[in-house]
């Protein structure tokens, strides 16, 4: 982090140059409903000025630390890419969504109750340290043949089947509705990843009103769990937790995803968009 420089001293204290524009870090504590976009507009909007980007997105259903870059310091943000992160997620056992998260359509869930105990959640949770390969997320705006899987994925003339062959691969099968001809089949990569300090922070089985998962229509209770990690670039989480729930043969969701930390810094030293309006405001 060395190349922040002058930066690294004025988080949440914008400099600003002889013309008035400014330039700076800021740690904004980003709320659910929001997309990293918006977080950008807003402040855009609040310091009349476009040269706005961020360090690294978060999902819409997801909050915490966002380092929203300013001015000159813009030009940081493939730097900020690279940073470690540490986030505290929840996820649920026994139901998937097309989007591995809240935000998406249950695609497949259990008919009856799931018996699984805090012991074994927790001892497959600490399988994952260390370094591994994942497969990213079919959901993400990686790029395979010059297109986002995730575009790929919602093109409306096709449909798909993620399968995973024997060899070790995951591949995405595209169906064409109109042309049959026009089908084909993509392999979905893998990223190296480090996965630290994995925690269980709670577990315990919950009623489907208590999940916040809509159209999500069963009896019974579903088992949860609340755990917190480090993480390296480029690591998904909602496939995590597919993966974990993979583990016990289940299928499963992100809930909640709340970044906690990037690189040296922490949630603490982040402020709201209201606050920094406040401070704008005063000066």
């Amino acid at each position: 982090m060395k190349t922040i420089g002058k930066f690294d001293k004025k988080i949440n204290n914008l400099e600003f140059d002889d013309f008035g524009r400014p330039s700076g870090i800021l740690l904004i504590d980003k709320p659910i409903n929001i997309s990293s976009h918006g977080v950008v507009d807003q402040v855009r909007r609040l310091l009349h000025i476009r040269q706005v980007g961020h360090g690294g997105a978060l999902d819409i259903f997801a909050s915490g630390l966002e380092i929203i870059l300013v001015g000159k310091a813009t030009k940081l943000s493939e730097e900020m890419l690279l940073l470690d992160k540490a986030y505290q997620a929840t996820m649920v056992f026994g139901v998937a969504t097309e989007t591995q998260d809240i935000e998406g359509k249950i695609v497949n869930v259990i008919s009856s109750g799931i018996k699984l105990t805090k012991e074994q959640v927790e001892k497959t949770l600490k399988t994952f340290e260390g370094t591994s390969e994942q497969f990213v997320s079919p959901f993400s705006s990686i790029k395979v043949n010059g297109r986002k899987l995730r575009k790929i994925l919602r093109d409306p003339n096709y449909t798909y089947v993620i399968d995973n062959t024997k060899d070790g691969k995951r591949l995405l099968s595209m169906t064409c509705l109109n042309k049959p001809e026009n089908n084909y089949v993509l392999e979905i990569p893998k990223r190296k990843i480090i996965l630290e300090n994995i925690k269980l922070i709670d577990f315990g089985y919950k009623q489907v009103n208590q999940l916040n998962i809509k159209d999500l229509k069963i009896d019974f209770p579903l088992p949860y769990c609340e755990f917190s990690l480090k993480c390296s670039k480029g690591t998904y989480i909602r496939q995590l937790a597919e993966d974990i729930g993979q583990r016990h043969n289940l299928p499963a969701t992100l809930i909640q995803l709340d970044r906690i930390a990037i690189g040296s810094w922490d949630k603490t030293q982040a402020i709201t968009l209201e606050e920094l309006e406040t401070k704008l405001n005063s000066k």
